[in-house]
């Protein structure tokens, strides 16, 4: 089947002129930026968790299996931390998760912290409901065994990998790839700076993170991301950030979009975390458009 060409479509050249027939999705990502990002600064959200440590609310595990993440040996406050944040990205997964309780259908995730070649590292194994190991994990952390804490960002990343891992375990339709929509995401159009470049990876690598297979030859959803910038004053910009959603016919199937203002000339070199930030507030959105054309 030929593909579509990958240049913006004619609604980016008049921009005032939208084309709302069809099925279009559209979702709105109200997102802030920084003045300035820190190497080690959290981001506001939705662009980042704000470090404060998830909520304790625990979902009901009686009437399914779920996950029950046990805690970290010798992990103290860290592994504790670790742990919460792992509860919630395998709930915002949509995966049943806590840290207490569980049935006679839960699997359970436990961890050590330990030495490892790098340092110290996790090492997680998923036991199933009959007690049977499932499977492990060694996540390094790259410090030493006796100062292994990371602030929230590397926490994110760290509860991310091993939340994948889990589900992977636990569902094999996701683990074989059956379920799993095939996407490609080319070179972002209009952006300044290493735009381009970096907010296509971060995306790709958020969509990846979120379920999605990244391949740019055999791919069955096309997204399309486009920059719009507009002085508002000598000190100020808007900014919006379109990403289109296509089938591999060149349908379009939605959108989403994210935009603020902020100081002039602030994306006009590297985007940094701020790209990264952007990919994990409109994946989610993204994914949606494409669950929705999928077939059931």
């Amino acid at each position: 089947m030929a593909r579509p060409m990958i240049f913006p479509s004619p609604r980016f050249a008049a921009r005032n002129q939208r084309n709302l027939r069809g099925t279009l999705f559209s979702l709105f990502v109200v997102w802030s930026m920084l003045l300035s990002l820190t190497g080690c600064g959290s981001l506001p959200q939705p662009f980042g968790r704000d470090g404060t440590q998830p909520a304790t609310i625990q979902p009901n595990l009686v009437a399914g299996a779920g996950i029950v993440v046990t805690g970290i040996d010798n992990g103290g406050a860290f592994g504790e931390k670790l742990s919460h944040t792992v509860v919630g990205e395998l709930q915002r997964r949509e995966i049943p998760a806590a840290s207490t309780g569980g049935n006679q259908r839960s699997s359970r995730l436990s961890g050590t912290l330990g030495g490892h070649r790098s340092g110290a590292a996790i090492y997680w194994s998923l036991a199933g409901a009959d007690g049977a190991l499932r499977g492990r994990l060694t996540q390094p952390l790259g410090t030493a065994i006796d100062e292994p804490c990371c602030d929230q960002r590397r926490m994110d990343v760290l509860a991310a990998q091993a939340s994948r891992w889990v589900i992977g375990l636990i569902n094999p339709a996701l683990e074989s790839g059956s379920l799993r929509p095939v996407v490609s995401v080319p070179h972002v159009v209009g952006a300044p700076g290493d735009g381009s470049n970096a907010l296509s990876r971060a995306m790709a690598r958020a969509l990846e993170a979120d379920g999605a297979v990244i391949d740019s030859a055999s791919y069955k959803f096309l997204v399309l991301g486009s920059v719009f910038l507009r002085d508002i004053d000598q000190r100020r910009q808007e900014v919006e950030i379109v990403w289109e959603v296509l089938d591999d016919s060149g349908s379009r199937l939605g959108e989403v979009s994210q935009g603020n203002t902020i100081p002039a000339g602030r994306l006009d070199r590297v985007w940094g975390e701020i790209a990264v930030a952007v990919a994990n507030a409109g994946a989610p959105g993204i994914l949606e458009v494409v669950r929705r054309a999928i077939p059931r």
